[in-house]
């Protein structure tokens, strides 16, 4: 580690979401911090609030950190990372703690919290409308080239980007043929070629439905198929244009962090969170809706693509002094 640097822990609390918004900020802050990341296991009990483990020192194990060198800050993401982070500010006193995510604790055990603008968190540094992520024009250049026979013809190409039901919302087959009919209707608009891709989440029902519609002029990838082979970042390099499902916020992130026009579906697909999301993107001009879907115009407009990796690290270092 540089003697010039200040030393950081990323707690990685085994949720590969959490952990890639993390390192997605730490890219940021490489110039005046050394990262490390920290694995972090919890008890059987972590389902339990917060302040019920503050009160009994419970949900997670800290003894194998207690011989490591003091932390200057830690970097934690999410409900259970903020319980490990608080309990280790007991450990190591002088560190800062920087949140990512509502904490589900006093916000006062923080020096720095950002939470999507949809939660109205009104302890929040940082309002974010996305969430954290690695796609820049750099990122999505190399990964396109890893896939040079994704797109098949000279055609502007549609990726659609589809998720699925959530514990609040279930995705009915009607809804799924909506879809269908939907992307249909652009693919004749626009006369473009169709890139599709699942996810964990879409089921094979919803797959089924996907593969028995959409057959001219569409390449469809089922989460099932490709896991470990899966083409989603090369998708987004290639689009022209994209289509999100609204239930997922991580995925309306990758698509707005391209700069690429984008229309978030949400004909019975997402809650009433993502909803709010989507209001509050298409306010700001980031995205167009399932509402404006007749609109001849509904991919002419243009916006800078939105980088809330760099924008929470600048706010980091300007609150914290980096």
């Amino acid at each position: 580690m540089s003697a010039a640097k200040k030393l950081a822990w990323i707690l990685d609390d085994n949720r590969i979401g959490n952990l890639n918004q993390l390192k997605a900020i730490s890219y940021y802050l490489k110039d005046e911090l050394d990262f490390v990341e920290k694995k972090v296991n919890f008890s059987c009990t972590i389902f339990l609030p917060n302040f019920i483990h503050i009160f009994l020192n419970t949900g997670t194990s800290l003894e194998h950190f207690e011989t490591d060198k003091h932390p200057d800050f830690i970097f934690a993401a999410g409900r259970r990372s903020a319980l490990v982070a608080v309990r280790l500010k007991k450990l190591f006193p002088k560190a800062q703690l920087v949140q990512i995510m509502r904490p589900s604790l006093k916000p006062n055990h923080f020096s720095f919290i950002t939470t999507p603008k949809h939660d109205n968190f009104k302890a929040a540094d940082y309002e974010m409308l996305i969430a954290p992520n690695f796609i820049n024009e750099a990122t999505l250049k190399d990964t396109a080239k890893k896939w040079p026979k994704l797109k098949q013809t000279k055609k502007k190409t549609l990726t659609v980007i589809i998720g699925g039901s959530t514990a609040h919302k279930k995705v009915t087959a009607k809804a799924a043929l909506r879809l269908c009919y939907a992307i249909t209707d652009l693919q004749k608009k626009y006369n473009a070629e169709t890139l599709v891709t699942t996810s964990r989440r879409t089921g094979a029902n919803f797959e089924n439905i996907l593969k028995a519609k959409l057959t001219d002029n569409t390449q469809i990838f089922c989460w099932d198929d490709i896991k470990d082979k899966n083409p989603y970042l090369a998708m987004l390099a290639k689009a022209d244009y994209l289509l999100v499902t609204a239930d997922s916020v991580s995925m309306i992130g990758d698509c707005i962090a391209t700069g690429k026009p984008t229309l978030v579906y949400s004909d019975g697909f997402g809650n009433k969170k993502h909803l709010s999301l989507t209001y509050n993107l298409a306010e700001a001009g980031l995205i167009k809706t399932e509402l404006s879907i007749a609109d001849k115009d509904l991919f002419d407009y243009e916006y800078e693509p939105v980088c809330e990796a760099k924008n929470i690290a600048d706010a980091v270092r300007l609150k914290l002094k980096l």
